[in-house]
């Protein structure tokens, strides 16, 4: 059929002609009575839209998307149906975050959330987590530290009951980045040691590098510099062991920074 085709070309990246199959697609769809093929083309060329950096028509497909699932559900109110309609508010969203009207995607997002709330089932979930750090990271994206903070809490927090531990990790990790920007820094250390922990237990001694450098930094803005250094430290043999040559010189050039702080000017030369 020309949805199947049409989701070829997508896989293979031939958007153009991806497109125009889901147009045909489209139209054949609109003569009969398949409402979620109809919604499946609409949503797949508003993501190939936003592949082609064509943010205004991908938010337009993706809204085209939403009506037609929040008609559906009018008479459909199974946990699928209110799903779908929490995938569409995130399409709508992402599609306004891409061009920078961040107030706008957030409360595209918590639309989207306030559906999503009803269902209990594990799409629903791992949606939630999503949508909490793509709110998390609009927040950023207006200095609002705080509240960008307390979103990616709540990303862990579906994380965890998901059982990600690397998704856990990322989410602490960016938690933590904008608590230390607020002055939190001692929360935001607590966060950096469990994202630490958590990415070695994943396996993911490159991000545990990671951490452990931003523990070094939280730690050398408590003061605390030879902790810091041994943070580093520990950083670079991680980065070294995966082969992470531009993270271990960037835990080189801060150790040299906090042994200058620290009046140590000749051992930061070395």
């Amino acid at each position: 059929s020309l949805f199947n085709l049409a989701r070829i070309q997508d896989e293979e990246k031939k958007y153009d002609e991806a497109m125009e199959s889901y147009r045909k697609a489209k139209m054949s769809f609109e003569k009969g009575t398949d409402e979620k093929g109809l919604s499946f083309c609409i949503n797949n060329l508003g993501y190939i839209y936003s592949a082609k950096y064509m943010y205004l028509e991908s938010q337009q497909m993706y809204e085209q998307v939403l009506q037609i699932r929040l008609n559906r559900l009018k008479t459909d109110t199974s946990d699928d149906q209110r799903t779908g309609v929490g995938r569409s508010y995130w399409g709508v969203g992402d599609a306004l975050y891409n061009q920078r009207k961040y107030n706008e995607a957030i409360e595209q997002y918590k639309k989207g959330l306030s559906y999503l709330a009803k269902v209990r089932s594990l799409e629903a979930r791992k949606q939630m987590a999503t949508i909490n750090g793509l709110i998390g990271k609009s927040y950023e994206k207006m200095g609002d530290y705080q509240l960008a903070a307390d979103h990616y809490e709540l990303e862990f927090y579906f994380q965890k009951i998901l059982g990600d531990i690397e998704a856990q990790a990322d989410a602490l990790d960016n938690q933590a980045y904008l608590l230390s920007r607020i002055g939190k820094f001692r929360e935001s250390l607590e966060r950096y040691e469990l994202a630490y922990r958590q990415h070695l237990v994943s396996g993911e001694k490159n991000d545990a590098g990671f951490s452990m450098s931003n523990i070094g930094q939280v730690l050398w803005s408590l003061g605390k510099f030879d902790s810091a250094i041994d943070a580093h430290n520990k950083s670079i043999a991680l980065r070294r062991e995966t082969g992470n040559q531009k993270g271990e010189a960037n835990s080189w050039k801060k150790i040299a920074g906090l042994y200058r702080e620290s009046g140590d000017a000749a051992k930061s030369m070395e």
